[in-house]
């Protein structure tokens, strides 16, 4: 198991980088918040943030406290609070999340669960669509979620707690 935290003389010694250009072999394990820009295959712990670059690649699972994903992430992701997942995000596999925010463009290949409350209330589906949808708004009032829908051409799914966006 192998801890990646920056040196104390970095401008930001509370946090660790795995800058673009990097493979690395393994689990990642850190107490501090983190930015990922290189390839990882092994899962990805942090407690703390976590940012996952446009151009990084994890093939693993991914478990922190809050994830910011721009990148493509072959795994599972656990995030114990508000997970972000940007346009050009591609994530294969199951997401599990207290608030989750999905930006237009991006594309999921798994199921998407909200964290707390009955497992017969939390589990639903983020389905891409892929024609032209009119706006349109659903709620679930047994689990809090709101999905949104609006009119474009591509895949597009927002998820949020209310007042997200």
């Amino acid at each position: 198991m192998y801890k990646l935290n920056q040196p104390k003389e970095s401008d930001h010694p509370e946090s660790f980088l795995l800058p673009l250009g990097v493979l690395f072999y393994g689990n990642i394990e850190s107490q501090t918040a983190g930015r990922i820009d290189g390839n990882v295959y092994g899962n990805v712990t942090v407690n703390s943030k976590l940012f996952v670059g446009e151009d990084a690649m994890i093939n693993g699972n991914i478990s922190a406290v809050q994830i910011i994903v721009q990148g493509t992430v072959e795994g599972n992701i656990d995030c114990e609070t508000k997970l972000v997942i940007c346009n050009s995000a591609i994530i294969h596999g199951d997401i599990i999340a207290e608030m989750i925010d999905i930006k237009e463009g991006s594309v999921i290949n798994g199921s998407v669960s909200k964290r707390g409350g009955k497992a017969s209330d939390e589990k639903f589906i983020i389905r891409a669509i892929s024609k032209e949808v009119s706006h349109k708004k659903m709620e679930s009032k047994k689990s809090g979620i709101t999905i949104r829908e609006r009119k474009t051409v591509g895949k597009d799914a927002l998820v949020s707690n209310d007042g997200w966006f």
